[in-house]
């Protein structure tokens, strides 16, 4: 066996696992990505030879098995991604061989003999380079690991791909029978082209009414946990407007029992009739003006929410909020999400430990603001080698 073959499988491979890998909503580790170059390369060396084109569909396969292994929590997403990822090479490739029969005058032919490696090295670059751009602004900017997608949708635009896949890769298996002629790479590279267009466009616009009904969602859920603290002010402010009023009632009706020194019926007139008044209107009291200095309503109506759920599972809560917090920087959306996560964690774990405590704390500073959850949590059977698996958590 040459070099030149083992240069061609090296680069193949390697550029496979670029752009499939790249786009990626989380990045895969380097020894992954080792240990799937070397099955790629060895079933190259081995196997792919004797079933030609074939290979690609079996190289496919190969990694998506590989991120339904990897990619946990993403399964479907990620071979969304790195479909994606393959379907951007393929319109690279096709855009490379078009300008280099164009401005070069270079046939498929020749590319695949006397220029064979400078124009694999370049499409590594650029196919990589590209893939990666489109990895950065999906994880980065339009986060799209943090996209609540539906399993009907993500279904149909994986299918929607695999058959994309599968039409161009036997597009291509086609062409190589032909031998390439410069017609029928034109007629390729400009189909493709349009191809990805059209289904980026419509790949945008799911994703964009997807995170705006999220959005909308996420709003909704704010507005309703802010429409029960308003309520809960009415609440507190017509008992206390109740118990203002039977305040002389209630100071009459115990000198009653003092003057007849009934202090038995006294002590249960106390227990059973203004005891549970003053510890209801207390609680509410509680939830309400721990609240006062959060001036965010979506923060205010997220943390009232949890406060509320800490107090009717009977929780050791303790909330410290000494300042008036107006501003945060960061997007609003994402922060709920994640104290809304961490809370919910707090307080599952403080539900079922032994000294049932929460403690959320949070200092607006001039340049940050800073929060702080504490909680109690049973440490008995903790794992300390699966700290930094993925998905696995202490809850405290």
């Amino acid at each position: 066996m040459n070099a030149n073959i083992l240069t061609n499988a090296v680069l193949s491979m390697a550029t496979l696992i670029l752009v499939c890998t790249n786009p990626l909503p989380g990045k895969p580790r380097l020894l992954h990505r080792g240990i799937l170059f070397a099955v790629l390369f060895f079933m190259s060396i081995l196997v792919f030879p004797r079933i030609g084109q074939a290979g690609t569909i079996v190289s496919l396969s190969i990694i998506f098995v590989f991120l339904m292994l990897t990619q946990k929590g993403h399964r479907l997403l990620a071979c969304i991604c790195s479909l994606c990822g393959y379907i951007i090479s393929i319109m690279i490739n096709y855009v490379l061989l078009i300008g280099a029969d164009k401005l070069l005058r270079l046939e498929v032919s020749a590319l695949a003999t006397t220029y064979l490696l400078p124009f694999s090295l370049l499409f590594m670059a650029v196919s990589g380079g590209a893939t990666w751009l489109v990895g950065y602004i999906l994880r980065n900017k339009i986060k799209i690991q943090d996209i609540q997608f539906n399993r009907l949708n993500i279904l149909a635009i994986c299918l929607n791909l695999a058959i994309c896949v599968v039409l161009f890769v036997f597009n291509i298996i086609y062409g190589d029978r032909l031998g390439y002629p410069a017609e029928v790479v034109s007629f390729n590279g400009v189909l493709f082209i349009v191809y990805f267009l059209l289904s980026s466009v419509l790949l945008s616009f799911s994703i964009f009414s997807i995170k705006k009904e999220e959005a909308a969602k996420h709003k909704l859920e704010r507005l309703e946990a802010l429409e029960g603290y308003t309520m809960n002010l009415e609440s507190l402010y017509n008992q206390m407007r109740a118990f203002k009023h039977d305040y002389t009632n209630i100071l009459t009706t115990m000198s009653c029992f003092l003057d007849e020194k009934d202090y038995e019926g006294l002590h249960t007139y106390f227990n059973e009739r203004i005891l549970p008044t003053g510890q209801e209107l207390g609680q509410k009291s509680y939830s309400v003006g721990i609240l006062t200095n959060m001036g965010i309503l979506e923060l205010k109506s997220l943390l009232y929410t949890k406060v509320i759920q800490a107090i009717t599972q009977e929780l050791t809560l303790s909330v410290d909020i000494p300042y008036k917090v107006e501003r945060v920087s960061m997007d609003m959306i994402d922060l709920t999400r994640i104290l809304g996560i961490f809370l919910d964690n707090a307080l599952e774990a403080a539900c079922i430990s032994k000294k049932r405590e929460l403690y959320i704390g949070i200092l607006q500073e001039e340049d940050r603001c800073i929060f702080l959850i504490k909680n109690s949590c049973d440490t008995e059977n903790l794992s300390m080698g699966r700290l930094g698996t993925p998905g696995y958590s202490t809850k405290g």
